[in-house]
């Protein structure tokens, strides 16, 4: 399963460690090779991050270009497409059960899901792993739409929105934006 490379035909996932089995990762590999892919596992050692939650993930999911190229001009057939699908949903349901310990500051929080990026050229979309089964299948329907030529280009984090059902871009800077107002926000409420 270790190789120093990844190949053509293989997803990568980075993985903080002890987070999946290698029977799990046998499964989800074992699962796409009906679509004549494969899984790239790497785990990396716990880090210690100060910053933005949302651009730092535990888990990335790292489409191959061969893949990328396939869905970006749309080529991907109905049996490679659900094949994916079956994939992400699998591996969306083996993340539910994985929890983290968080410590931020002096609080320590047990139980939290860990931050998933699935990341198609330059584009990372964080990938909700709240939802419930059904609006998590709609998500990836979703997610496909989004890759385009030029998403896969830009440096950007695609957000799932629940309520409204789209993905919305956003770039480094507007997510900082964003987190400034809400610690504002907070703020001023404990004020």
């Amino acid at each position: 399963m270790v190789n120093n490379k990844p190949k053509s035909n293989e997803i990568v996932i980075d993985y903080l460690e002890n987070t999946f089995t290698e029977d799990e990762l046998d499964n989800l590999s074992e699962m796409l090779s009906e679509a004549n892919l494969s899984i790239w596992g790497h785990s990396h050692r716990p880090k210690h991050i100060n910053g933005i939650e949302d651009l730092f993930a535990q888990i990335t999911v790292i489409l191959p270009p061969d893949l990328l190229q396939q869905i970006v001009i749309g080529l991907t057939i109905n049996g490679l497409y659900d094949c994916i699908k079956l994939f992400f949903s699998s591996l969306w349901k083996i993340i539910k059960t994985k929890k983290l310990t968080k410590i931020q500051g002096e609080k320590i929080t047990e139980n939290v899901m860990p931050t998933v990026h699935i990341q198609a050229g330059d584009l990372k979309v964080v990938l909700p792993t709240e939802l419930e089964e059904e609006k998590f299948k709609y998500f990836i329907d979703r997610m496909f739409e989004c890759i385009n030529p030029e998403t896969i280009k830009e440096a950007k984090y695609g957000f799932y929105d629940e309520n409204s059902g789209e993905i919305t871009l956003l770039t480094t800077q507007q997510i900082a934006e964003k987190a400034i107002q809400e610690w504002q926000r907070k703020q001023n409420t404990n004020s």
